[in-house]
């Protein structure tokens, strides 16, 4: 890592360790009724997200009791306090990140969270992976950076080119490298919406030492991933909810950096 990109992580953890000693839960949500957006940094809007709901409790991960509150019939509930304060310790990291221009690369491969991934990581400027994670990706990124030359060159092809070969080749790098095409090196973190569906991309990550993001379900290992998020990673909305906090994170942290150039 860089002697910047070290400097705003401890700066990070500094912030973190403040906000994680005084009061925190009280500190980054609210209880208020009257919330109206689901987006908003509150307990109703928390709740509203779906984000407390956990799998069935027999299959769960026991690394996960931490962050458990109760269970509700056949299925977990977190503790959507300790939910709050893990989620203000990544927004913060995301932050200080973009605001010392380090890259976030949004990792959701599912297909019903890949347009809400894609569509954060737009909002902010940041590259994704939206469609199929590319083994070796992160662990050999020369093999990366000629996918991504080798599709340039394919949709220069367009219009001469059509036979069914180009067709087989562009989508099947276009699916790999086409959101991160923008990308001049490895990510300085990532942020996974699904741990278990992609479990390469962490492992990649850990073994480059790229800290990772991660929405933790009941069911996951918390200790695969830096910033782990507990919440329900099944729905649409408690995943919109998460990517959309981290996104406005990232698009403020880089207009403090321009500004404070």
């Amino acid at each position: 890592s860089s002697p910047v990109f070290r400097s705003m992580f401890r700066r990070a953890l500094r912030q973190a360790r403040a906000f994680l000693g005084q009061d925190s839960a009280r500190r980054c949500i609210s209880t208020s009724s009257s919330s109206t957006a689901r987006d908003s940094f509150t307990m109703d809007g928390m709740i509203a997200a779906g984000l407390h709901f956990g799998h069935q409790a027999s299959r769960w991960n026991p690394r996960m009791a931490p962050y458990i509150y109760s269970q509700a019939g056949k299925n977990h509930v977190f503790d959507l306090e300790k939910t709050a304060v893990c989620l203000k310790r990544a927004e913060l990291f995301v932050q200080e990140l973009a605001k010392a221009q380090g890259g976030l690369l949004f990792v959701g491969t599912r297909q019903d969270i890949a347009p809400i991934i894609r569509e954060s990581a737009k909002y902010c400027g940041q590259p994704h992976v939206t469609e199929r994670w590319m083994g070796g990706t992160l662990t050999n990124w020369k093999q990366t950076e000629s996918a991504v030359d080798r599709l340039a060159e394919l949709d220069k092809e367009r219009h001469v080119r059509h036979d069914a070969a180009w067709n087989r080749d562009y989508r099947r790098l276009w699916r790999s490298v086409n959101g991160i095409s923008s990308m001049s090196k490895r990510p300085d973190a990532l942020f996974i919406s699904d741990i278990s569906v992609n479990a390469v991309a962490v492992k990649e990550a850990n073994k480059m030492m790229i800290p990772v993001i991660g929405i933790v379900d009941s069911n996951d290992d918390p200790t695969c991933v830096e910033y782990p998020i507990p919440a329900n990673n099944d729905s649409v909305e408690a995943v919109y909810f998460i990517a959309r906090v981290l996104a406005k994170a990232s698009r403020q942290g880089s207009i403090d950096g321009i500004v404070n150039y």
